[in-house]
């Protein structure tokens, strides 16, 4: 009976060791790419959600001013346009009043705006029309109506509202306009995933923005 060398042992010994690195190395690359997969997956799951949401607040708000004639805010600013959430974003200029979203949402929820909350509704509100219905969000940096009243996106930040205050159709915003060829009343967008901006809307901080009238 012909028995194993040494040499014939340690050789077979060696070649199921690399077989099993290889497939090791197979398998971390292959989580790798899931991974990874994965993640651009559920970014993209979260910009569809912020596009439904702004398209549903744009609507809710073109609806209001069908209604009432005029903008849901309580913000006067001369003949100039009224932007709402950028109050705490840093590099962006902006020279209007700093307000919270929550200044637009509470007229559209018709809520309380001392309390953000019913049965009383907003002055500005006389009908009650419940224009909008966001998700009540479970902190104050996370998805949807905060307790402040406050509406924020897919990642926390609270949604850029712009508002043609001025009448002349097209609303000005400290990022996309002036100097923009966006004929809309209202401008809503998102900071995105890395929850920054810029004044230059074309910089870095700005490429994963997304914008509701795209």
């Amino acid at each position: 009976m012909q028995t194993q060398t040494n040499n014939e042992r340690t050789a077979r010994s060696g070649f199921t060791l690399v077989e099993m690195l290889t497939v090791v190395a197979i398998i971390a690359i292959l989580a790798g790419l899931i991974l990874s997969a994965v993640t651009n997956a559920k970014k993209e799951a979260m910009k569809r959600i912020a596009q439904s949401e702004m398209a549903n607040l744009k609507g809710a708000i073109i609806k209001y001013e069908a209604d009432y004639s005029i903008y849901p805010t309580t913000v006067t600013n001369g003949n100039n346009d009224v932007t709402f959430g950028t109050a705490h974003i840093t590099g962006v200029t902006y020279t209007g009043p700093a307000k919270e979203n929550s200044d637009v949402l509470d007229i559209l929820r018709n809520v309380d705006p001392a309390t953000h909350k019913g049965p009383n509704g907003h002055p500005r509100n006389p009908r009650h029309v419940v224009y909008i219905e966001p998700k009540p969000a479970i902190s104050t940096d996370s998805p949807g109506v905060d307790v402040n009243g406050v509406y924020r996106d897919p990642w926390g930040s609270p949604y850029i509202i712009s508002l043609d205050t001025s009448f002349n159709d097209i609303a000005e915003d400290p990022v996309y306009n002036p100097g923009s060829d966006i004929k809309s009343s209202v401008l809503i967008w998102s900071l995105g995933p890395d929850k920054r901006a810029n004044g230059d809307k074309s910089h870095g901080d700005n490429k994963d923005n997304v914008l509701g009238w795209r």
